[in-house]
């Protein structure tokens, strides 16, 4: 427990009991941690236990969301597109410039709504609604 996998692999991965696909990886380095020597890989990914696609991706540095350059530490994804932008410095939620939190329109990809803070009384993104299992 906290030490990264073997050969740079993931330290924890997860998977959904019913469908069996992977539904969450961890990347740890003694703490949970985005591997450095992966490039722009996020410390934990969440994915869809039906399609398999990645819903949420967070960076983090020292068991904090972090990431530098101006980019999100954390993505909420639906279909492939990113829906909701978070950008986190050492743990803090802030931005170097513009607001720290983007929500965007899943269809077109523009913003749709922008907050300096964690709005408690927002719904959160939903996860996508499981297809009907008739359905395949």
């Amino acid at each position: 427990s906290g030490e990264r996998g073997r050969n740079y692999a993931p330290a924890v991965l997860e998977w959904d009991p019913e469908t069996l696909q992977l539904i969450r990886e961890e990347y740890w380095q003694g703490c949970l941690q985005s591997p450095r020597y992966m490039g722009e890989q996020p410390a934990v990914t969440e994915f869809d236990p039906l399609s398999g696609e990645p819903t949420k991706r967070i960076w983090m540095q020292d068991s904090e969301k972090h990431r530098s350059g101006n980019l999100p530490a954390v993505e909420f994804l639906r279909d492939g597109k990113p829906v909701r932008h978070e950008y986190w410095l050492y743990g803090e939620l802030k931005r170097k410039e513009g607001p720290p939190i983007i929500e965007f329109d899943s269809r077109t990809g523009e913003p749709i709504h922008m907050s300096y803070e964690l709005e408690t009384k927002r719904p959160t993104v939903p996860l996508p609604k499981p297809a009907s299992p008739g359905l395949k």
